[in-house]
Formats: structure tokens, sequence, C-alpha cells
């Protein structure tokens, strides 16, 4: 059934709202940017976020702009991504420069090296060449996070594998993260909750009873003899 909560029509402001909101998913920004006080902001923000008509709203636009099996489906690229996919292995040429050298030595024992001839020779060495064309053929050019030419040739930035893969375990529920809260200076957070007093009330009742029992029971004990103490005379 469908909450007719849902389909009241948004004001002005809280569709701008719902525009700043999609730019960054920062409630407290969004009502900055669409015109509330921002002392205020925070407080609005978090409830406009409540509201059934807005989060309609913000779903629906969600959607439009990408879908949640498009997101995992990108993730899931980012986490496969090779670097076979951007570089082949190949050859290049380089020159090689060879020497004939005669060396003599005079009769003092001083040796003096004399160049014969000078060879250049070409000769191929493997190399790795980064090919967009490659990237292109493969469609994984939008895997490509930054593109840079730089003294030594061009280099790409991926995004992060490794990051993709934690997110997708995440959406896949393989692990959650903890929090650990506590209070001022590390000490519990208190918690109001009449069944939280209660049951603080009924265990200091029994410590207080259990105390008062041990109490009871040093003192029904039969006191000891001691024994009579002598001197050596």
């Amino acid at each position: 059934m469908t909450n007719p909560e849902a389909e009241k029509p948004l004001t002005t402001r809280q569709r701008r709202f719902v525009d700043e909101y999609l730019v960054d998913f920062n409630a407290t920004k969004a009502a900055i940017r669409a015109g509330y006080a921002e002392r205020s902001a925070r407080s609005i923000g978090s409830e406009n976020l409540t509201k059934p008509n807005i989060k309609a709203e913000i779903a629906r636009r969600a959607d439009d702009i990408i879908s949640k099996t498009e997101i995992v489906g990108r993730l899931a690229q980012q986490a496969r991504t090779s670097m076979d996919d951007f570089f082949f292995i190949g050859e290049e040429e380089r020159t090689v420069i060879k020497r004939r050298i005669l060396v003599s030595v005079d009769k003092k024992g001083s040796s003096k090296e004399i160049v014969l001839e000078e060879v250049e020779e070409k000769a191929m060495r493997p190399a790795t060449y980064l090919s967009l064309v490659k990237a292109e053929h493969r469609g994984v050019m939008h895997l490509i996070k930054k593109y840079s030419v730089g003294p030594k040739g061009e280099s790409i930035e991926l995004y992060d594998a490794q990051g993709a893969l934690i997110t997708l375990g995440k959406y896949h529920a393989m692990w959650v993260d903890r929090a650990e809260h506590t209070g001022r200076g590390g000490a519990p957070i208190p918690i109001d909750s009449p069944a939280m007093a209660q049951a603080a009330d009924e265990l200091k009742q029994w410590r207080e009873e259990q105390c008062r029992k041990l109490s009871n029971w040093q003192s029904a004990m039969p006191t000891l003899p001691t024994s009579p103490t002598t001197t050596d005379e």
C-alpha cells in the first residue's frame, strides 16, 4: 500500500534540498545550499531525510543517476582490473656502440689505449608499452582514474582494486564494521531505560543481601580459645 505522505508534492525549497543532496549526499551541506539557516541546517537536513515524500524523491532520482546494479557492477570491474588490459610487452630497437681498442705498453710499463674503430650496431630488447588502443578494444577505458604524460612518457593511475573488494564484501555482508562507543573519559554510556534501572536496583539489593548473610555467618562462628602464653624463667 502506498504511503500517502510519499505522494505529497515537494515545496520549492525541499526540491532544492534534494538537488543539493544528490551532489555529495551530505544532508547538512545540502540544507545550507538549499537556503536553510546554517544554525539549524543539521537538524533540518536530518529531518528532511525522514520525510516520506523527500525520501521517495531521493530514491527515484538516485535510480535515475545510477542504479544499485550498475554501482556493484562498476565496483566489480575495478576489483578485477589488470595491468594486462592496458600494457603489452614488445621489443624496442636500441643502438649499441662497439669499439676495437689496441692497448700498447712501452718499455717503462706504461699503457696506452688506441681506438682502432667504432661500430654502431642495432639491437632489440624487450620493452613494456602503454596502449590506450588495447584498453579501448577491451572496453576498460572508464577504469582509468588518471592519465598523464611526463618526462618518462605516458602513465595511468587505476582505481583502488583492494578498496573496491572491501566495499563489495560489505555489500554482500561478508563482514561488518564494529565500533565501540564510550562516554566521557572512557566511562560506559548511561542508558536511560526503566528496565535497565530496575535490573540495576535488583542487582544492588542482591549484593546487599549477600553481604548481610556473610556478616551474620561470620558473627555466628565460635571464637577459638587462645593458647596460654608461657614465659621462661
